[in-house]
């Protein structure tokens, strides 16, 4: 795929990395991508697999390589890509709860929704609006979930 545009060739060099944040048994593996002298994105196949598969206890942070590299995939793209289109492009090196946590952390310039995930720049203002309303919705119902905790932590304890 090609990944040059206006943001120019320099702008593409990057580092993706792969494996568990925070704890973790084993460090992540990385790969450093150079776009200056190619068109195409060459990314191992396999990578070895973490001795312990824990979960992470923190976000990906927004000064991440990983967060930036998905920034510019999104901005290149000018469009809608899915969780697996961006895992196909990174050779399956992110899983789908990776790639939300790095949107996460590049709010506000990445937005997501039911069509996958778009940078802001290249979004219409009904599909800003729309993912807007979707976190405030889904932040509605958190509210409400933790009110119902609350209560029925009330009655339990007293």
């Amino acid at each position: 795929m090609a990944l040059r545009s206006a943001l120019g060739a320099a702008s593409l060099n990057g580092v993706i990395s792969s494996g568990y944040d925070g704890m973790r048994a084993s460090p992540a593996t990385t790969t450093t991508l150079d776009m200056s002298s190619q068109d195409t994105m060459a990314i191992p196949s396999a990578l070895p697999a973490p001795a312990s598969p824990q979960l992470s206890l923190f976000r990906e942070p927004r000064e991440s390589p990983n967060v930036a590299y998905l920034e510019r995939m999104l901005h290149e793209a000018r469009g809608w890509l899915t969780a697996a289109q961006l895992a196909d492009r990174v050779g399956g090196m992110w899983d789908e709860r990776k790639i939300r946590s790095m949107a996460h952390a590049a709010s506000p310039d990445v937005i997501s929704g039911q069509r996958g995930y778009r940078h802001i720049a290249h979004a219409t203002a009904e599909e800003i609006q729309h993912a807007a309303a979707w976190l405030e919705s889904q932040a509605g119902e958190m509210l409400a979930r933790a009110q119902q905790i609350r209560r029925r932590g009330h009655q339990m304890v007293g």
